[in-house]
């Protein structure tokens, strides 16, 4: 082999040891990158993140937003309080209105609001709003918190983040739900959600909200009011959360100056349960039903029927067995009183007078032994008396929520056996 040939040879085998060292550096320096990379420390996605102090919010709806609302509009939400009815309203106007919902005013007990110092005064009702379930207050002396402002109606859409801030917790009443575990949770509190639909003068939102949380605002992320919470219930268990928009509270607002006040409601009331009745010998049972007037939550004005049926089979006597079977229709007209020994706890006392009219059937079978013939015989007969009895009567009842517990007692007077005496009549079930 020649010298050139020798040479060329050398030139081919150092370039080709070049590029095997190239190649294992890349391989080295993709290496060390893949490990830099592993080892690198991972972020938590913004969309998991939540707030770390204040209010905890998702960040999926209103990122930043919840801390900054609460703290704008936090101070001028209040908790309203009527009979047993408690919810949540906000400073409006100025320092000595509050809006609330007209649901919790609407018997017409006294009204008393608590800030968020815990200090309360009494209020009354200047105009509502029954069909926007919107009510106004004047507090007795101004609050030292600023009113808050409404959004402009323009800025509100479907999607947009909001926050309802309340009271859902009634202190007392769910303290013997919760017990212990309560602590702490029967302050103000704040619910994320967002405007799920928009109507003419109210919105829907799929923030999940508790009964005392009616009333209280819905604000946008720089706390300026878009609504107020209104719960509906559709049948038994589905609750859709609504409330009034921020037109439905300009109309309120500017029938500030009217005072048109509001004394209560005048409303129907059933009921529907069991009765049972004492007259000597015996004690009939049955059913009642009841339909009367309520007004204003102070008098009531009520017509009963019941129907009662009892059977009796003597020992000892020629009286084989007894029916006692009576249709009963009774008025009255009772004074009404709510008693509270709490918020959102308390039951009605009802004191009536009035009369019952009843229609009473007895039948006797009676029998007797003949041993006048060769062989003694058992002989049957039956009896049947019916009268009408008028009767005065007193009524008490006692209602705690939809249950209800009644005692009338009635002053019969039997013209035919010239007798007096007292009959006393047990109810039991429910009323709305």
């Amino acid at each position: 082999m020649s010298t050139r040939e020798w040479g060329l040879g050398l030139v081919m085998l150092a370039v080709s040891f070049g590029a095997r060292a190239a190649h294992a550096q890349e391989i080295a320096t993709d290496a060390a990158s893949s490990e830099q990379v592993a080892t690198a420390p991972s972020e938590t996605p913004a969309l998991l993140r939540v707030a770390t102090t204040g209010p905890q919010v998702e960040t999926s709806r209103g990122v930043g937003c919840g801390e900054a609302a609460h703290t704008q509009a936090g101070a001028s939400v209040v908790r309203v309080e009527s009979g047993t009815a408690v919810g949540s309203g906000f400073v409006a106007l100025d320092a000595s209105h509050v809006v609330t919902s007209f649901r919790l005013v609407r018997d017409g007990h006294g009204t008393r609001v608590v800030d968020h110092e815990g200090n309360a005064r009494s209020a009354r009702v200047v105009v509502t709003a029954p069909d926007d379930d919107l009510a106004l207050l004047v507090l007795a002396s101004p609050l030292d918190v600023a009113p808050l402002a409404l959004a402009e109606p323009e800025s509100l859409a479907v999607g947009m983040p909001i926050l309802a801030i309340g009271h859902p917790y009634v202190r007392g009443r769910d303290r013997l739900a919760l017990g212990l575990r309560g602590e702490g949770l029967f302050e103000q509190s704040l619910s994320a959600g967002v405007v799920s639909a928009l109507g003419p003068r109210s919105l829907s939102t799929d923030a999940q909200l508790a009964s005392g949380s009616v009333g209280g605002p819905i604000v946008d992320c720089e706390g300026h009011v878009v609504g107020v919470v209104s719960i509906a219930t559709v049948g038994m268990m589905e609750r859709i959360y609504v409330g009034a928009s921020t037109v439905a509270i300009d109309d309120l607002a500017s029938r500030a100056s009217s005072d048109e006040g509001y004394g209560g409601r005048i409303s129907f009331t059933w009921g529907l349960g069991i009765a049972t009745a004492f007259e000597d010998p015996g004690w009939p049972m049955g059913a009642w039903g009841l339909l009367g007037l309520d007004v204003y939550d102070v008098f009531v004005l009520a017509a009963r029927l019941h129907y009662l049926r009892g059977e009796d089979n003597p020992t000892g006597s020629e009286v084989l067995s007894t029916l006692d079977q009576r249709y009963r229709g009774d008025a009255f007209v009772a004074w009404r009183q709510l008693v509270t020994f709490g918020p959102g706890m308390g039951f009605h006392f009802e004191l009536g007078a009035g009369a019952s009219v009843t229609s009473l059937e007895q039948r006797t079978r009676a029998g007797t032994i003949d041993d006048t013939g060769t062989a003694p015989v058992l002989r049957i007969t039956e009896t049947s008396r019916q009268r009408w009895a008028v009767r005065p009567m007193v009524v008490l009842n006692v209602e705690v929520g939809p249950l209800m517990i009644g005692y009338t007692v009635e002053l019969d007077i039997d013209t035919a056996l010239s007798r007096y005496h007292v009959q006393h009549l047990f109810d039991l079930g429910v009323r709305f």
